[in-house]
């Protein structure tokens, strides 16, 4: 039967600062050692908490940046006037990525807004593939009723409705 691995004692570098951390015996308490020759003893415990603290600031900052990468408009409110500048600004030829650009709005929101007011169709750019229409299509016949009830097929559940 093996032991379990026990860390008695971590060191490591930063530039040419060493600094050290040792548990001490019974694993109650350790202490951090500094380069300059401070140390600090606590309960492991607190140690734990330290840690797990900088765990979830970490975590915070990463949603954060996560945010930083949509635009700053996204997910809010389109009042009638913005939806009436984004028609008139993709009548006059501007591209959608344009558009979204000015509206400080996703690529994916301009089509959709361009869609509800049947300019674009979102379902023929996003839709499936000619031939994946349904069953009977692709074959060029036509689908049985039985067939064409199951078509489109019914929302996923679960797990797979999640990885979706």
């Amino acid at each position: 039967m093996s032991k379990p691995l026990v860390w008695e004692s971590v060191s490591w570098r930063r530039g040419e600062e060493q600094y050290r951390f040792d548990v001490e015996r019974g694993g109650l308490f350790a202490t951090l050692s500094a380069p300059d020759g401070k140390a600090m003893t606590l309960p492991m415990v607190v140690w734990e908490g330290l840690v797990d603290a900088l765990k979830a600031e970490k975590a915070t900052k990463t949603r954060a940046e996560h945010q930083q990468q949509y635009p700053s408009r996204s997910r809010a409110r389109w009042y009638d006037g913005e939806v009436a500048e984004v028609a008139d600004a993709f009548r006059a030829g501007r591209s959608i990525a344009e558009i979204a650009h000015a509206h400080n709005r996703s690529a994916y929101s301009i089509e959709a807004q361009l869609d509800k007011l049947g300019m674009i169709s979102t379902a023929a750019i996003y839709g499936p593939e000619p031939d994946a229409r349904g069953p009977g299509v692709a074959a060029g016949g036509s689908a049985t009723p039985e067939e064409a009830g199951r078509w489109p097929p019914p929302p996923l559940e679960g797990e797979a409705a999640f990885r979706r």
